[in-house]
């Protein structure tokens, strides 16, 4: 069971984030804030960050300063390279209750008490480098 939890609220501006991905061979870190509640051309199913994504950074999981999941990575903008979009948590998580598969979630946030670092390392075992050949 993962120890993250699901942020079910949009996410507000001015909100601290950070991501924990590989578009490389390790983790990468980034940390920021939520710029805008909307994402690419008001887009209401995304916001958008002030975090650098590096191309491979699609699908990184977006945090909260508790450890809450409240989005994931899905592009970035090409004429600002220090933004991002993300996925709001709050669509991912009507995905996972229209899936036909039984998908438990975390009710319980073990991660809220710990530093970032402390957090980043608990999720560590929790995201996945995808590699497409």
């Amino acid at each position: 069971m993962p120890v993250y939890n699901l942020f079910t609220k949009a996410p507000e501006i001015v909100e601290k984030a950070f991501i924990l991905g590989y578009p490389d061979k390790d983790m990468v870190y980034g940390e920021g804030v939520i710029v805008c509640t909307n994402g690419f051309n008001g887009d209401t199913t995304s916001f958008q960050l002030n975090i650098f994504a590096n191309p491979g950074n699609s699908g990184s999981p977006v945090f909260n300063d508790k450890g809450e999941l409240i989005g994931i990575i899905k592009g970035k903008p090409k004429d600002s390279p220090g933004a991002s979009y993300a996925v709001k948590s709050e669509f991912i998580q009507e995905f996972i209750k229209s899936s036909k598969e039984d998908l438990k979630l975390n009710k319980n946030n073990k991660l809220k008490s710990l530093n970032r670092k402390e957090k980043a390392k608990q999720l560590d075992k929790y995201i996945f480098r995808v590699k497409i050949y």
